[in-house]
This record gives C-alpha cells, sequence and structure tokens, in this order.
C-alpha cells in the first residue's frame, strides 16, 4: 500500500515537473492506440467488402463434382466405358458425411428446342433435387417451387426462370403461364411457378427422380455449396475420400472443380 502511494505521489510530482512533456507523452499514446484501432478497422472493413465482392461476383463458395465422360488415347479424344451415375442417394450419402458444413444438390441439364407458335424457343431442361432451392439465386414469383413430395412420386413439374417465362409469356404477364404446359422432347410437364428476375438463362427445373435420363450424354453432377469460404479445401477434400468410398473408380471418375485459387 506504502509503495502504491509513493508511486503515485512520484507520478504527480514528474507531471507537475514536466507538464509538457507529461502532455506530449499522454497524446503520443492517445494517438498512437486510435492509430492502430482505425488500422484494424479498416483492414477488418476491406475484408468484408472483398468476401462479399467474391460471393457476389463468383462462385467461390461452390464445389462442382462432375462425372468425366472422355480421355484422351493417343491424341485422339475417346469416350469412356465406364462413367458413373450420381443420383439422390448420393446426395442424401454425401450430406451425411460432410454434415453441415455444406448444401449439397444435384442437377442434370439438357438442351431442349420447345414447340411455339411463332418462332424457334430453345431451353434447358434442368432435373434438381429439392436442395437446389438452398442455394443462392432468385426467389419465386408466381405459384410455388417443387418439393419432396413432387419428388418422391416423380411428378412432371416444372419451374420457369424468368427469362423463359418472359419468352413464352410474350406481352402477357409472366404468372399467367402457371397451370400451363411445356413439351420438351417426349414430356409434357405442367409448368407450377416462375422465379423473379434474376441471372439464370432459359431454363426450366423440375424433380430429379421426374426428369433425370440415366443415358444422356450430359450425365447428372453434384454441386456443394460451403457455407464457410475457409472450409473449401477441408470439404473438398472430405468429397475425395467419399468418391473413393462409394466408387469402384473413386474420385479418378470425377472432377473436382473449385475456385480456391481466387
Amino acid at each position: 500500500m506504502r509503495r502504491s502511494l509513493a508511486l503515485v505521489t512520484n507520478g504527480l510530482r514528474a507531471l507537475r515537473q514536466s507538464p509538457l512533456h507529461s502532455l506530449l507523452s499522454i497524446l503520443g499514446l492517445v494517438i498512437g492506440v486510435a492509430a492502430l484501432v482505425a488500422i484494424l478497422s479498416l483492414v477488418d472493413g476491406v475484408e468484408r467488402y472483398a468476401r462479399e465482392q467474391i460471393e457476389r461476383e463468383t462462385d467461390y463458395q461452390s464445389i462442382g463434382v462432375v462425372p468425366i465422360r472422355t480421355e484422351t488415347i493417343d491424341g485422339i479424344t475417346v469416350r469412356r466405358d465406364s462413367i458413373p451415375v450420381l443420383s439422390l442417394d448420393d446426395v442424401a450419402n454425401l450430406r451425411t458425411q460432410i454434415g453441415d458444413q455444406a448444401v449439397v444438390a444435384i442437377a442434370q441439364r439438357r438442351a431442349f428446342e420447345l414447340p411455339t407458335d411463332t418462332s424457334r424457343t430453345a431451353a434447358m431442361l434442368v432435373a434438381a433435387s429439392v436442395s437446389s432451392w438452398e442455394l443462392p439465386g432468385p426467389t419465386l414469383k408466381a405459384g410455388r417451387l417443387f418439393d419432396e413430395e413432387d419428388q418422391r412420386n416423380a411428378r412432371p413439374v416444372v419451374v420457369l426462370s424468368d427469362a423463359l417465362a418472359s419468352r413464352l409469356a410474350g406481352e402477357n404477364e409472366t404468372a399467367s403461364l402457371v397451370g400451363d404446359s411445356l413439351v420438351f422432347g417426349d414430356m409434357t410437364l405442367s409448368v407450377i411457378g416462375v422465379l423473379e428476375e434474376g441471372n439464370l438463362p432459359a431454363m426450366a427445373a423440375g424433380p430429379f427422380s421426374a426428369l433425370v435420363d440415366e443415358t444422356s450424354d450430359q450425365p447428372p453432377a453434384l454441386l456443394v455449396r460451403v457455407e464457410l469460404a475457409e472450409n473449401i479445401t477441408l470439404v473438398a477434400d472430405e468429397i475425395r475420400t467419399w468418391l473413393d468410398d462409394r466408387f469402384d473408380q473413386g474420385q479418378d471418375a470425377f472432377t473436382i472443380q473449385t475456385n480456391a485459387h481466387i
């Protein structure tokens, strides 16, 4: 106690003897701390801005798992004899493997020309899992999205992107297409919903169980959306391990697409 009192007394004495020096010392400390706080805040703000820009402008947090269809032999590209076909069971199994770290979806895309009265219209038909709606994208404008019950019962229903709906509706409201039927090849599909305007191409998406074509030259692929950007490499490694355990050819039969280099 006496020592503490002596220190305080000496400190006050020093302040009285050199008030200007003491003021400058205190001012220097204040400026130094303020500058450090400002720099740390600036760095944190730049990091947040960079993350937001990357997420908005790129697909950095997504991992694609695509079956390899061809290989090069003696400089000639040939189709592989065995191409793995991914399924909804694979989606559920991989989801169990990686837990809550990511959203797992499956999709197969095929191009069709739609019969119309006036002009030729092409569209992409996407067979997708219900989990696809958990991925970033336009919200629903009219009608409804296909759900687990549609998937279970393999109902021939589709949700249209704004780009396709606008072409088909012409001068009418795109929402007026809900309830109509569209012909894709030998399939007649009922329109149950229309999405808001976004960056999607002219496409129609429906339940994977109803629209998938396992004999198509375009096999289904997985899309994994990682919740935290820091976990991209970790989740990609877990996917490779899962492929080795689940498929005869393992990860060698697939291309793992990431934008981790960003």
